[in-house]
């Protein structure tokens, strides 16, 4: 990375930052755009009145970078295209209405998506990014190719607000698969595409301060949205601009948020609940109950304890972008790879919703150790041994007069816990 990406990337990092600071005071001040968690949420892992605005400042950091690599009347410009702006253009129809539905939270499922299919075709047209598919592309039926990018690109873009769940997952899923596509685009030449990862991270970045680990502002369904879009897009300019790749590539490096989403639609499908209604049963969702079973027991640590199981994807995803680093032009190995990740997400997700969490998951920092986070039934404290008593975050016992309701939950078993989770 040049000197010169490299301030532009201190400025779009600052402007995000300011943005999402000033976002996430004015909006619970005003009392707009924020996320209570009052309401009746099933997938709602917090605990706090927060705003839900981050997009905001990511669009700001992404905006500024934008303007500061056009091409001046001198000629300095890194690029002789507008091409950040381009790309910034054509994801605001997605991004738009992710904003209004985190002012308004009356905006349907199905009107998001297919807004995201504008912005995929506005994509195609002004930028060329359009898929090609071997025997179709030159055969005559080249629309087949433009419908199964919008299909790509739309998937792809309501993934990353599929895993937004917890306070930096979705947007350190987005830095680690861009520091990819970023790192794949430099070894090929590709300043373009390099200049346009450096910007997105940097603004990314800029909003992970305010976001993370106090959960100070959310990315919402704008943000989240805007970096599903702009991740699928490069994806596919990286496969349009270099015909050499597969297009396992990209895939096997957004493999977990791909996965989640076809899961998630298949799993409701199955339970007749609609493939696109909210639910508490993602895979982020079943870390974050397991491994606060287990974890110290303070109402002021809730934040914390949510950021906490984001590490656990953080280190999946970037042990796996190691590997796809490894073997990014070996695409028998890539397919064995997206394989075993689908292997890998299911096994883990069979032994979380069977209550059979793995040793290694289990964090104890005290022997008696209270989830005090959330309200709900089914994340109640788990008892060590049935002839100790129940304590309290102060260690003091706890009795059936004091919160009927709380230990009528802590004697409940595995399996009744289990019924409850399904249900």
């Amino acid at each position: 990375m040049s000197l010169d990406h490299f301030i532009m990337a201190v400025f779009a990092l600052g402007a995000a930052f300011l943005a999402s600071f000033m976002v996430s005071r004015f909006s619970t001040v005003a009392q707009f755009g924020s996320d209570c968690h009052i309401k009746d949420k099933p997938q709602r892992l917090h605990q706090h009145k927060v705003s839900r605005l981050g997009g905001i400042g990511i669009l700001a950091g992404i905006g500024v970078f934008a303007l500061l690599s056009l091409p001046t009347a001198s000629g300095s410009g890194l690029v002789h295209e507008p091409f950040p702006v381009w790309i910034v253009f054509v994801g605001l129809p997605v991004f738009a209405l992710g904003i209004i539905e985190d002012f308004s939270g009356k905006v349907s499922p199905r009107l998001r998506l297919s807004a995201a299919f504008v912005s995929a075709l506005m994509a195609g047209i002004l930028l060329k990014a359009v898929l090609p598919i071997p025997w179709i592309s030159t055969g005559g039926l080249g629309v087949l190719c433009w419908i199964f990018t919008c299909f790509c690109v739309a998937g792809v873009t309501h993934s990353f607000n599929i895993i937004d769940g917890l306070n930096g997952l979705s947007s350190g899923v987005a830095v680690i698969v861009l520091s990819g596509l970023g790192w794949i685009a430099h070894g090929l030449g590709d300043m373009l595409l390099v200049q346009l990862s450096v910007g997105t991270i940097a603004s990314i970045l800029g909003f992970m301060l305010v976001n993370y680990p106090k959960g100070r502002i959310f990315l919402g369904d704008g943000g989240a949205y805007l970096l599903g879009f702009l991740i699928a897009v490069m994806s596919v300019l990286l496969l349009v601009r270099h015909s050499e790749l597969t297009w396992f590539l990209p895939l096997s490096l957004a493999i977990y948020p791909v996965i989640e989403t076809l899961y998630s639609i298949y799993r409701r499908k199955i339970k007749s609940t609609g493939a696109q209604k909210a639910d508490a049963l993602h895979l982020h969702s079943l870390v974050h109950k397991r491994l606060n079973r287990w974890a110290w027991g303070s109402v002021s640590n809730g934040m914390l304890r949510n950021s906490l199981s984001t590490t656990f994807f953080w280190v999946w995803q970037g042990i796996s972008l190691m590997i796809v680093l490894t073997i990014w032009d070996q695409k028998s190995l890539l397919i064995l790879y997206c394989a075993l990740s689908v292997l890998f997400y299911l096994g883990m997700y069979r032994m979380l919703v069977r209550f059979k969490a793995p040793k290694w998951m289990k964090i104890i920092s005290r022997p008696q150790a209270v989830q005090q986070e959330l309200d709900f039934p089914d994340l109640v404290k788990e008892l060590y041994s049935k002839e100790k008593p129940y304590l309290n975050d102060k260690g003091q016992p706890i009795s059936d007069q004091d919160n009927p309701n709380e230990v009528a939950a802590e004697k409940a078993s595995p399996q009744q816990l289990f019924l409850e989770d399904r249900n």
